[in-house]
């Protein structure tokens, strides 16, 4: 009745009442097409039913970052395996008006802002079902390669560092077809792979700090994502990058200037201001992380900034050394087939 919409009006009020500074710090427009300058992206072909949004978070993906790392996470609820390495994780169940979870209290502001961006620009096509917040605070993270769970879209929201998502292709069964067909309100359809770490990735994604994968279709049915351990990720600048499916939409003067001061904190060296137009014809040549056990981690991650453009193919790597990171991961309702 009336005293219930009022008391809806009223929670509302006080959801975007909290979510002001986050909006105000992102200065948030209504959102603008992901396409354009202001934004790279792209469906892929190398990953079918995947598009990349290179910039779509940028204005606040820095606020959005901090926000994120001082949720109160469950000190032991460590991911899908709980393993070392592996994310803090909290989850949230949406509310239809994207304001609220599940049992009616309000979402984080940082959700809110996040989950109107994704819908406003078309990113997502409704409004989410579930979001879950992972933050990735050992150096050397990881993530059990895994397949989400049942979902017409899933979108991938990248703060704080940069990193490699790897892909493995692992088709959908008939009979996994049939049972998500049966059992998509009963069970989540999460399923672990961690197999696929003894062999190579069939493609990878970098994801940008304020970049937004989003997955559907074959990306969902017939992929397994995952990160490997490690203290660095590679970047391989185009046309030699066979690797990454959007090589060609990753803004390298930016990648460069990231790369430079994660290798000089790493190596413990005072951070002095990245000149970014310095770089734009240089390339970031970092000494090998796969060093014998003997080196020290200032070996390991000392650099230098060199013109590699002679190397094979054009390209030049880019070596990222891992920093704490933060992806947001949201669902949509899982839409099954008419019987």
């Amino acid at each position: 009745g009336h005293v219930a919409d009022a008391s809806i009006e009223a929670m509302v009020g006080v959801v975007m009442e909290a979510a002001s500074p986050v909006v105000e710090a992102a200065k948030l427009a209504p959102p603008a097409s992901p396409a354009g300058s202001a934004s790279r992206s792209s469906f892929l072909g190398a990953l079918p039913g995947a598009a990349y949004h290179s910039r779509l978070f940028a204005s606040s993906a820095k606020h959005l970052f901090e926000e994120a790392s001082i949720l109160p996470f469950p000190v032991r609820n460590r991911g899908i395996t709980r393993a070392p390495g592996a994310p803090r994780l909290c989850t949230f169940s949406v509310s239809a008006c994207g304001l609220l979870d599940g049992d009616g209290d309000p979402l984080p502001p940082l959700l809110v802002h996040v989950v109107r961006t994704l819908v406003e620009s078309g990113a997502l096509r409704r409004m989410p079902k579930q979001i879950s917040i992972n933050h990735y605070h050992d150096p050397g993270y990881c993530m059990v390669p895994h397949k989400d769970g049942y979902a017409d879209q899933a979108a991938i929201v990248s703060l704080g560092a940069d990193s490699s998502l790897e892909f493995w292709h692992v088709p959908m069964t008939a009979e996994d077809k049939i049972a998500r067909q049966a059992m998509h309100a009963h069970v989540s359809g999460t399923g672990v792979f961690a197999e696929c770490l003894t062999r190579p990735s069939d493609v990878s994604i970098w994801m940008e700090p304020g970049s937004v994968l989003v997955l559907e279709r074959l990306a969902l049915d017939d992929y397994v994502h995952g990160l490997r351990t490690s203290e660095s990720d590679v970047f391989v600048t185009p046309p030699a990058d066979s690797l990454h499916a959007n090589s060609t939409l990753v803004e390298l003067d930016g990648l460069r200037a990231r790369a430079l001061a994660a290798t000089r904190q790493a190596a413990s060296d005072p951070i002095q201001p990245v000149d970014v137009t310095a770089l734009p014809t240089a390339r970031l040549a970092v000494t090998s992380s796969s060093q014998g056990a003997g080196d020290t981690r200032t070996t390991k991650h000392k650099s230098a900034v060199e013109d590699l453009t002679h190397s094979s193919g054009g390209g030049a790597s880019v070596r990222m050394p891992r920093q704490p990171r933060v992806s947001i991961v949201l669902w949509t309702e899982f839409t099954p087939a008419p019987q």
